[in-house]
């Protein structure tokens, strides 16, 4: 595997090949001599998550990248791995108290279904929860793509 390519090596997974969480780190760590990660639990409508922020060059803090997974047990002691091997995490997380609003932030102006795994699986796992979410992209009017999926433009004119 070259520095630029992602890993090859996949395991099954409910009869799906993911590549193993060990794996990416690896490869981030080849790609990003000097990024680093850092991981926190938290606690979001009383139950935990871990959060973890990426960031590819310490020497430009202002540069990261958040995502958030849920933790298995109630007391949060056991990472939910296939979880994240399913690619199932958001961008951000909003907690109002009573609902959570799942964030994800995508570079381009269309957004593709298959593109959202995480965001779908995400409001699955938490349907009671989660009544809208929103995809920040850089397309230039709002759309409603699904239910409770909106577009949104990164910046209004």
């Amino acid at each position: 595997m070259s520095q630029d390519e992602p890993p090859k090596t996949k395991t099954e997974i409910k009869r799906k090949q993911k590549v193993s969480v060990a794996e990416r780190l690896m490869f981030f760590n080849k790609k990003y001599p000097n990024g680093c990660i850092r991981t926190k639990q938290i606690e979001m409508l009383g139950r935990p998550f871990y959060r973890a922020t990426v960031n590819p060059d310490i020497a430009n803090p202002a540069r990261y990248f958040t995502g958030h997974a849920p933790a298995t047990s109630e007391t949060g002691s056991i990472f939910r791995k296939t979880f994240l091997l399913d690619g199932a995490e958001v961008d951000c997380v909003i907690d109002t108290g009573s609902s959570i609003i799942p964030v994800e932030i995508k570079s381009g102006s269309k957004v593709i279904l298959s593109t959202l795994r995480g965001l779908s699986s995400f409001i699955e796992t938490y349907k009671e929860k989660v009544s809208l979410t929103y995809v920040i992209t850089t397309c230039r009017v709002p759309e409603k793509l699904l239910d409770k999926i909106t577009v949104l433009p990164w910046r209004f004119p």
